[in-house]
């Protein structure tokens, strides 16, 4: 008897990823709408590219996880600088570094099943990481300064392995949707959707992509215009 109830108490009730994908959303859509709502773009870009791609349900499943939690670590960054119009550099550094430490933070302590959390893990840290997908491009995250390399330094990439698919489509349609909104669409402008591709590009550098990446970048453009238009359509 004694026996089985300890069996009992080693089971481990793990959560349900979908629970994690919409807390997580809902902790930021409380301390930063526009970040939620970026947060959001990037789940329905990601889906719609995953869905052209013909990906499997299950990596489509991982691919609107990942999405979901991809910025929860602004959650740890001060409200006031994420809405800032014009930040210094060493404002966006605060940011950049703050989200990407938090956001591997609450997914390291997570209560999702281990070999579930390793994968989401990797590809939402991968999504940061220029340098991994793209060799010879100018990262625009500060990855030698100090507390970035306490968490995620050098060994690190050393270690890593090619991007996974997914991990580049959450890149892609992370950068397309931040040129779309102006990030916090600040200006009232109406998103421009010509030349989204050549954006891209000239962001990561001539000649930065293999052709395989390009194919890639041109269905995510084609989901984040797919998801604008109809946006645009909505609003008038």
């Amino acid at each position: 008897m004694f026996n089985e109830q300890k069996k009992q108490l080693e089971i481990v009730s793990y959560q349900d990823p979908r629970v994690f994908a919409q807390e997580c959303v809902e902790l930021l859509e409380r301390h930063h709408q526009a970040s939620a709502a970026h947060t959001l773009r990037v789940v329905e870009i990601s889906a719609l590219a995953g869905l052209s791609l013909g990906l499997s349900k299950e990596n489509t499943d991982f691919l609107i996880y990942e999405a979901s939690v991809h910025d929860v670590g602004k959650r740890d960054v001060d409200a006031r600088l994420l809405s800032l119009h014009n930040p210094t550099p060493q404002q966006i550094a605060t940011i950049r570094d703050g989200h990407i430490k938090g956001t591997r933070e609450r997914l390291k302590n997570s209560n999702l099943e281990p070999s579930l959390k390793a994968v989401i893990l990797e590809d939402v840290m991968q999504h940061h990481e220029d340098i991994l997908f793209f060799g010879n491009v100018k990262t625009p995250y500060p990855r030698n300064c100090e507390n970035v390399s306490s968490y995620d330094g050098p060994e690190r990439r050393k270690e890593t392995s090619e991007p996974s698919e997914r991990a580049k489509i959450l890149f892609f349609a992370d950068k397309l949707d931040r040129s779309m909104s102006g990030f916090n669409n600040v200006d009232g402008k109406e998103p421009n959707l010509e030349n989204l591709g050549n954006r891209v590009r000239k962001y990561l550098g001539d000649g930065a992509m293999s052709a395989e990446d390009e194919k890639l970048l041109d269905v995510c453009v084609d989901a984040c215009s797919k998801l604008y238009s109809n946006r645009l359509l909505i609003s008038k």
